[in-house]
């Protein structure tokens, strides 16, 4: 990747938020997955730790010090900011791609964890805590099937 990653403006995130859901529902009648503003965090803090590790003849290894240093590039200090980034920060120097998917894992499950434990979120407080693929959703089925059981399981 040879440019900065531009972050995502919120009427964008809502847009390919709303996108999938619709998606999803249309496919297989089920809920939504990670937010797209979780994935776009995991990409941007993928970004900034692939420009940690970069080959020394790279223009952007060349530019980055210039980059951080500079306050003309709010691009890259809003993707600093990221909140898994913060997350990564402690133990930046020795941290690698399967410890940066640790990260974002852990941080999804206190996300989870958060929300169940909410007022505002009845159904989620009654579902599993493992976060993993309901079996049902794998039974051969039909749509009105599909959507009958999974409302059954929830009730």
């Amino acid at each position: 990747m040879n440019s900065l990653s531009p972050p995502l403006t919120k009427y964008i995130t809502d847009q390919l938020e709303q996108a999938q859901n619709q998606c999803i529902r249309h496919v297989f009648g089920g809920s939504k997955t990670s937010s797209i503003q979780d994935r776009a965090h995991f990409l941007q803090a993928q970004f900034l730790l692939r420009s940690l590790h970069l080959p020394h003849d790279t223009l952007l290894y060349r530019l980055l010090p210039h980059i951080r240093a500079s306050f003309s590039s709010p691009t890259w200090y809003r993707l600093s900011k990221s909140p898994l980034w913060r997350k990564c920060q402690p133990n930046i120097n020795s941290i690698n791609r399967h410890d940066l998917y640790r990260i974002y894992l852990q941080a999804r499950k206190e996300d989870l964890q958060s929300r169940q434990s909410s007022h505002k979120h009845t159904l989620l407080s009654h579902c599993r805590t493992k976060i993993s693929m309901n079996p049902i959703l794998w039974l051969p089925m039909t749509h009105g099937e599909h959507s009958r059981c999974i409302r059954w399981r929830l009730s």
